[in-house]
Formats: C-alpha cells, structure tokens, sequence
C-alpha cells in the first residue's frame, strides 16, 4: 500500500486535540484516507469528482462529515475508520487514495490545547 503523501502536523499544546480534516477533489479520487504511522485511519468510501469538498470534523464528543457542504455519515468507511486524535509533538500522518492520489488535497486543522485551560 503506498500513501500518496507524509505530513507532519506538530501539536504544539500539553495534550492530545482533536482536528478538522479537509478533503479536497481536483479530479476524480476513490476512497480517500489519512493514516498515522500505527496505522490508525480515517477512511472514506466513496468516489469523489472534480471540485468535490469533504470535511470531517473529529473533536472528542462531536463527529461531522459535510460532502459539499451538506452532512453525508454514509461516505465513512466504519470498518476501517478509528477516531484518532493528534497527539502532543509531531504526528506522522499520510493521506491517500485508493485510486488517484495525485489529485487530493489535504488540510488539517487543530487548536492546541493546555492543562488547566
């Protein structure tokens, strides 16, 4: 299995947050995904065409997907899909697809949390 792409998203708090994940199609991509390094994932299973906007919301207590701006739980691969969150320091995660990688774009987004805030 390749992952299109390796980013490292620093957590820069004193513990572990949640995130927002977006998804974006530049053409058309099937299952698209986001892996740690121990294999932990968040799996669509879908097919997703040019222009196409997921964006998986993944805070403690509040999941979300929006497909296009409306809510859509049906696209998550629940089989595969653990509910990680980031860890703090750096997190090694990669995104893919199972076909056509190339044209995803990936955004992670996070605010850093503290003990005793």
């Amino acid at each position: 299995k390749r992952v299109a792409k390796n980013i490292i998203v620093d957590n820069i708090g004193d513990v572990s947050a949640g995130f927002r994940l977006v998804f974006r199609a530049k053409g058309g991509v099937k299952n698209p995904y986001l892996e740690t390094e121990s294999g932990q994932k968040i799996k669509l299973a879908c097919e997703l065409t040019a222009n196409d906007l997921v964006e998986i919301q993944n805070e403690p207590y509040i999941k979300t997907i929006l497909l296009n701006g409306k809510k859509d739980f049906s696209i998550l691969n629940r089989a595969v899909t653990d509910w990680f969150i980031l860890e703090p320091g750096e997190n090694y995660i990669g995104y893919g697809a199972d076909e056509n990688a190339g044209a995803l774009d990936v955004a992670i987004y996070y605010k850093p949390q503290y003990l005793g805030v």
